[in-house]
Parts: structure tokens; C-alpha cells; sequence
């Protein structure tokens, strides 16, 4: 029950700091177009071996762990590396399962605090969004950290995917919308 309060909170933040994505934030030092040699957009079906099925979050997203995964990022030991992969169009388009975001997980201060020095020795400082919350924006990706103790997260996605998810879920609440309606 707890993280599921932890991850609610993180993604209303996520969301917060998305509308001050559009205000501009800082940049990268050094953007990244993937995590871990897994470019963003990659299909599944070249790294079915190497992954494996955790759960499904909403419809169109798969939730994978890396099969011998290193839990280790600069010098903190992080708790988790889950891989999200969005599963296409739905009714727009048959498409497949393609790379578009990273989820990190830390335990404890001192974890969440090399996890921050490890982003901001690659990324550079971001954008302070208060309350031991960051955030980047690039071309391509935006990532979005934060700590809530005892747990800190670090959420990395590509910007393309998220916006054409965002729009298909509009349009599909839109529909519903007309639907109920009698339209």
C-alpha cells in the first residue's frame, strides 16, 4: 500500500514537472537517448532474452526487469530498474512493444544521494523543483528525480513517446466521452 502512495506521488509530480518541462527546464550536460544500451524506440522483440515480464501498467504499457541487471548506478545500490515498454496505437495501429521509459527505485538516504551525484556528474545540475525533486529536459528525453523518504526514484522517458501517448489518451477520453453522451 505504501508504494503505491510513493508512486501515485511521484507520477502527480512527474505531471507537475512535465507542465514545467513546457516552462523550460534546465538541459542536459550530456542527454541521454536510452538507458543502459537500450535506445529509446528499441522493439522487444530484440531483447525478449534478456527480459523479463513484471506487470502491466494501464493498457498500452509492459513493465520488464533486465535479466542480470547490475542494481548498482555510480555508488548507490538502487532497489530496482524496471524497463517500460509501450505496447502501440491500440485501435490506431497495430504496433509493437517499444522501449520509451526507464523507472529507478533507491532505499534509503545515502542511496538516493549518490544516486542524485551519479545524474548530476552525467546530466548536470537540472532544474531544482524543490523538496529534493529534479528535473531535465532535452530534445529527446526528460528526467524527473525524486525523494521521498525513505524511497528516492529517478524516472527517464523519451518525449516523442510520452506525447503520443498522451494525445491517444486524450482522444480515446474524448470518445468516451461522446459515447456516454449518446454521441
Amino acid at each position: 500500500m505504501r508504494k503505491v502512495g510513493i508512486v501515485v506521488i511521484f507520477m502527480s509530480l512527474f505531471l507537475i514537472s512535465s507542465l514545467a518541462f513546457c516552462q523550460g527546464l534546465g538541459g542536459f550536460r550530456s542527454e541521454p537517448s536510452g538507458f543502459r544500451g537500450i535506445e529509446w524506440g528499441t522493439d522487444i522483440s530484440k531483447l525478449k532474452n534478456n527480459l523479463k515480464y513484471v506487470r502491466s501498467e494501464e493498457k498500452d504499457v509492459r513493465v520488464y526487469v533486465r535479466n542480470k541487471d547490475e542494481l548498482k548506478i555510480g555508488k548507490a545500490q538502487v532497489k530496482t530498474i524496471e524497463y517500460k515498454f509501450w505496447t502501440g496505437f491500440g485501435k490506431y495501429g497495430a504496433e509493437p512493444e517499444i522501449f520509451y521509459a526507464v523507472y529507478i527505485e533507491t532505499e534509503g538516504k545515502e542511496n538516493w544521494k549518490n544516486l542524485k551525484e551519479a545524474a548530476f556528474d552525467l546530466f548536470g545540475k537540472g532544474t531544482d523543483l524543490g523538496n529534493e525533486s529534479y528535473g531535465w529536459r532535452g530534445k529527446k528525453t526528460s528526467i524527473t528525480m525524486l525523494y521521498n523518504p525513505p524511497t528516492g526514484m529517478l524516472l527517464m522517458d523519451d518525449i516523442e513517446i510520452g506525447d503520443i501517448r498522451s494525445s491517444i489518451k486524450k482522444q480515446t477520453e474524448k470518445e468516451k466521452t461522446l459515447k456516454e453522451k449518446g454521441f
